[in-house]
């Protein structure tokens, strides 16, 4: 039964719905059967166009006038549509809008429920409206005709045309052409084809949707939604709504430049949707997002510090609404990019009031805001006025703020208030704001000054009237806070702590200035620690020093580490340095390793540790330690009594010790101590430690003399004079010097190795000033051979008194003239017995006369006088013996050993070649004596000689036994040697002496040689001593007996000589000899081996005093 009745009802609902499908598609087939029919039909109803028209003109309440009708499907109903169709004034008689067609929709159930016609929309085809903006706000529509003559229209005309639109229930606009005109803004007129609207109209509600996709140049597409209460011709009590949407607008194209109080503003480039509300005509609120790019933000008047704002993007959510008084904008997740810099997503929030009682006022706040982008906005906006904006542009503020925070109110004399914290902030100096960069902490600033609170910051401080130029710090941390009035302003710095790569320093700072003192007051107080002492002279108040003084800083302190100090300036800059007690300055601190170049030339005091006091005028450096060279400073002060004063005054004081050979070193190098002794002393050495005090006043940046005095206290010192050599030993005294020289007395030491009392003394006349070095004392003679002479030690004996002085020119009024230093040594040797050959020789008791002077010529060789009893005189340029042969030759002759000797003949004459020159003559003298003397030059053969050239004269030479009267010797410097020419009685010929006689034999040629019997004498001649020989003499005699002929030639050995060729060929006779003459042990010995050839045996025989026996005869 259920299932019967379940079929039942399955079937009657599969009726019903086949039936109500089937109806319905035959209704919809009718429908469009019918719908064919009248398109076929309708255009060939033209009889009845007069009579829609007319029901058409009843139904809009507009006289309509219909040329052709049609009819199409439009949606879900078919839609009658008017072609060629145009809407009339009032008398019917001029069209107010040329239409292509008029399409009227049927509402198909009221039609049918009211069998008539009854349409529910209306729409436009094909328009050309022109909308206009009026300059009062108003707006109006012109309609204009298909063809291409113009309609006119009155304003009468275009009012009933808006109020019939208005007035319909819903009206479409489609493919339609809309020129708009803004004569409120600058009369310029945009052109859209392709236009949708629709407009619905429901008593004083109007509400119109439109959408525009637009011409590339302008974009992409447009969205608007506009729902508005009341008359839309008038701006009385009319409310609206706008909705605006656009995508990848170009602003630019489409709108003209937009005004921003008084800032021209373009954009390139926009997405964005708006909401908006005007009430009355005035915009009450504007709402939305928006997305821009290329947004330009133009001063109306460029000045110097207005320049256009480009901004690469824009974007933010906004609201801006319009309060009492004003208006006020705010800004969410603010994104603004410049020069491929981006903000950080930022909220920005701006409230503007304007008052007839308080005039402008502006609060603004933004979570972030990047400094450089701000300060041109507020450039541009000329916000401040002249109070704010000159600061501004010379502070060209830069960085990051957070959280910042500005009131500001105009009138007479702006005011504001501001707050920001600061990251990687940087500003320019301006006034009392000095340079800073990557600024961390928090700022408060108001129209009367500011406040900062420094987390960290790099400073560049400037005070052009105090210090000589802007100084950088690195890391400052502290409170800053400013004010001003007028031209009255104050800094205060508190818990400032602040370093470089100077010093690391704590401080505390005030600096005002007023209107009735020109010059601020400043106090200063700074703790300072870790420093570089060599950069002192950057944080010294120049401006108000010295030239002289900026000069001797910068130069004097080289390196220095500063282990702590501290500076303290309190008064007016103007009254530095207080002289009156108003005020005071200070500098002080402790150093080591510093190094002091006190004065240009002198050498400079290095690794002290001392304590440096700035005060006022004057400066004072205490050191407990340092050094002069290696020598070390016991205490030393420097000072400057007053560093402001011209000349300025530098005043040291000190005693070092240390090695004297330095301390030497030091009055040598050091002016006016080297114009005085540098060209007498500088070829000195001293050995020995010696204490030297010092007091030296000199005047910086003047020409006026160097003011010196001081002491050396010598022990055991040792005094090295070249070329003369170690001439002082075992010097211990005191030496004083002072501005015009030097003095000392009593000091003692060892002259020569004879001990001596020295006493200085300076001769201060202004035509020749000297020091005078007077010694006196007695000298052993064997003792002065023993170090000088060994080999007559033995000869010498007793005691004897000399004068030794030495004279050291000074500068004078002849100081143009290069003049000597003098050391002269007198003696009359009494005491002393000289048993040397003749006429060297005296006794104890006779008196004689020796006398030494060394000249030191500046720049020059030193020069040796000898004269000795009157007979012998000497004058010797001290060279070199063997000077470098790659010199020229004038440099050869001017660096070389050269000098000359003259027996009995007067005073010595330099020679101007190198060597030695004899010249003279003497009565009688014995080789044989100076001969076992054994007297040499050098222990060492050299590519020169001694000798240079010789002419002597003699009455009577004696050597080896033999006497040689009225001998003429001349000696001349040849290619291979000395080249000697003797002439006497007994003896005459050349003789060749070899430079190196131990490698090239003697060679003689001699025209004669007469000798007598050799004398027995003690001494034994050492075969191992002879040089080599090569001799040949023409006529040798001996003992009257005629050797005729003869060659001798010799030849070194290791333990004598041997000879090679001994030939003798008296008369007739031929004799060849050959053999040795040799040493050993302590024996010597000789052989010959002799041969004999003679053409007459007896002449032979009696020519070698061998008498009788064999007459004539070979063999």
């Amino acid at each position: 039964m259920a299932n019967t009745l379940a079929n039942k009802g399955r079937a009657i609902y599969r009726f019903i719905w086949v039936s109500a499908w089937y109806a319905f598609a035959a209704v919809v087939v009718l429908v469009a059967t019918l719908f064919a029919a009248a398109r076929f039909l309708l255009p060939y109803a033209d009889q009845y166009s007069v009579e829609i028209s007319e029901r058409l003109s009843s139904y809009l309440e507009q006289p309509v006038l219909v040329r052709a009708l049609d009819a199409e499907w439009d949606g879900w109903g078919p839609s009658l549509v008017l072609r060629d169709a145009a809407l009339l004034d009032a008398m019917g008689e001029h069209p107010v809008l040329q239409l292509e067609k008029i399409r009227l929709g049927f509402d198909l159930l009221d039609s049918l429920r009211q069998w008539q016609p009854i349409f529910s929309h209306i729409t436009l085809v094909g328009v050309d409206l022109v909308l206009t903006r009026s300059k009062l706000g108003e707006f109006s529509v012109e309609g204009v005709s298909a063809g291409n003559d113009e309609v006119g229209q009155k304003s009468e005309d275009t009012e009933r045309m808006m109020a019939w639109l208005f007035s319909q229930g819903r009206l479409g606009l489609e493919n339609s052409n809309i020129t708009w005109r803004d004569d409120m803004g600058t009369g310029r007129e945009l052109h859209f084809s392709a236009v949708n609207i629709r407009l619905r109209n429901d008593d004083d509600r109007h509400q119109l949707d439109a959408s525009l996709d637009l011409p590339r140049k302008f974009g992409k597409s447009l969205m608007l939604r506009v729902d508005m209460h009341g008359n839309p011709l008038r701006t009385e009590g009319r409310r609206t709504q706008l909705y605006l949407a656009g995508e990848h607008v170009h602003l630019t194209e489409l709108f003209e430049t937009q005004s921003l109080a008084g800032v021209g503003v373009t954009t390139k480039s926009a997405s964005f949707q708006v909401w908006a509300g005007w009430k009355d005509g005035q915009l009450q609120q504007i709402k939305g997002n928006a997305d821009a790019g290329g947004v330009a933000l133009i001063p109306a008047k460029p000045a110097p510090n207005q320049k256009t704002l480009l901004l690469d993007r824009v974007a933010a959510d906004f609201d801006w609404r319009k309060v009492e008084n004003g208006w006020q904008f705010e800004a969410n997740e603010l994104l603004l990019a410049r020069q491929s810099r981006q903000w950080q997503p930022s909220r920005v929030s701006l409230r503007f009031m304007e008052t007839a009682e308080a005039g402008v006022a502006l609060n603004a706040y933004a979570s972030f805001l990047q400094l450089e982008d701000v300060a041109h906005l507020l450039s541009l906006f000329s916000v401040g006025g002249e109070a704010v904006q000159k600061p501004l542009f010379v502070i060209r503020p830069r960085g990051e703020i957070h959280d910042a925070e500005i009131v500001w109110q105009a009138g007479d004399a702006s005011r504001y208030q501001a707050y920001a914290r600061l990251r990687n902030t940087s500003v320019n100096a301006w006034r009392a704001v000095p340079e800073a960069q990557k600024i961390e902490g928090e700022l408060w600033l108001d129209s009367e000054g500011g406040q900062v609170v420094l987390q960290r910051a790099a400073v560049t401080l400037d005070f052009p009237n105090l210090f000589r130029g802007p100084f950088t710090v690195d890391e400052l941390r502290g409170n800053v806070a400013w004010q001003q009035d007028g031209e009255n302003w104050r800094v205060i710095g508190r818990e400032l702590e602040a370093g470089n790569k100077d010093i690391t320093a704590s401080a505390t700072l005030d600096i005002v200035q007023d209107d009735v003192n020109k010059s601020p007051f400043m106090s200063l107080l700074v703790n300072a620690r870790n420093g570089d002492g060599s950069q002192v002279a950057r944080y010294l108040p120049t401006g108000i020093m010295s030239p002289n003084a900026i000069d001797w800083l910068d130069e004097a302190i080289v390196d220095a580490h500063i282990i702590s100090g501290g500076a303290l300036f309190h008064g007016r800059l103007d009254e530095f340095p207080f002289d009156q007690g108003n005020g005071r300055f200070e500098v002080s601190f402790a150093t080591k390793n510093a190094s002091l170049n006190y004065a240009e030339d002198w050498p400079p005091i290095t690794d002290i540790t001392a304590n440096v006091r700035f005060l006022g005028r004057g400066m004072l450096v205490e050191a407990q330690k340092g050094k002069i060279f290696s020598n070390d400073i016991q205490w030393a002060k420097v000072s400057i009594a007053d560093m402001t004063a011209t000349p300025m005054l530098l005043k040291i004081e000190g005693e070092v010790q240390g090695k004297t050979q330095e301390k030497l070193d030091y009055l040598v190098t050091s002016p006016p101590l080297y114009t005085a002794f540098a060209q007498h002393l500088e070829g000195m050495k001293a050995d020995g430690n010696s204490l030297l005090n010092l007091d030296l006043l000199l005047p910086i940046g003047s020409e006026e003399s160097v003011q010196v005095n001081g002491w050396l206290t010598m022990k055991k010192n040792t005094l090295s004079i070249p070329p003369l050599g170690q001439m002082l030993n075992d010097i211990s005294g005191r030496l004083e010097f002072f501005q015009a020289g030097l003095r000392a007395k009593n000091i003692q030491a060892e002259l020569f190795g004879q001990a001596t009392q020295i006493n200085i003394a300076t001769d201060e006349t202004k035509l020749n000033p000297k020091v005078r070095i007077r010694a006196q004392g007695r000298f052993d003679a064997p003792d002065l051979a023993a170090r000088y002479l060994p080999p007559v030690k033995e000869l010498l004996a007793g005691e004897g008194n000399w004068n030794i002085s030495f004279d050291i020119p000074l500068g004078g009024e002849d100081a143009d003239i290069s003049r000597a230093a003098v050391l002269q040594v007198r003696t009359n040797l009494k005491g002393v017995e000289a048993r040397l050959p003749p006429p060297f020789d005296k006794t104890a008791q006779e008196a004689g006369s020796l006398e030494l002077r060394v000249d030191f010529p500046p720049k020059k060789l030193p020069v040796l006088r000898v004269n000795y009893e009157g007979f012998v005189d000497g004058i010797f340029a001290l060279g070199d013996m063997s000077p470098d042969t790659a010199l020229s030759d004038k440099a050869i002759v001017e660096n070389s050993f050269r000098g000359e000797v003259r027996l009995n003949g007067g005073a010595a004459e330099m020679p101007t070649a190198p060597g030695l020159r004899l010249t003279g003559w003497m009565d009688t003298v014995s080789l044989d004596d100076w001969r076992n003397l054994q007297l040499t030059t050098t222990t060492h053969d050299t590519d020169g000689s001694l000798f240079n050239s010789a002419d002597i004269a003699v009455r009577k030479l004696e050597l080896y036994g033999q006497q040689l009267q009225n001998v003429r010797f001349k000696l001349a410097q040849v290619k291979d040697g000395l080249q000697a020419d003797i002439d006497s009685k007994e003896l005459k010929g050349r003789i060749l002496l070899p430079h190196k006689a131990k490698d090239i034999p003697i060679r003689a040629n001699l025209d004669y040689c007469y000798l007598a019997e050799m004398s027995e004498s003690g001494d034994v001649m050492d075969p191992r001593t002879l040089p080599e020989l090569d001799f040949h003499i023409a006529d040798f005699r001996y003992k009257n007996r005629k050797f005729g002929e003869m060659r001798l030639e010799t030849a070194r050995v290791a333990d004598g000589m041997r000879i090679e060729q001994l030939v003798l060929k008296p008369r007739s006779t031929t004799i060849t000899a050959r053999g040795g003459w040799y040493v050993r042990g302590k024996q010597q010995y000789s052989n010959v081996q002799m041969h004999v050839e003679s053409r007459n045996i007896g002449h032979t025989l009696k020519a070698l005093d061998y008498v009788g026996g064999i007459n004539k005869g070979k063999g």
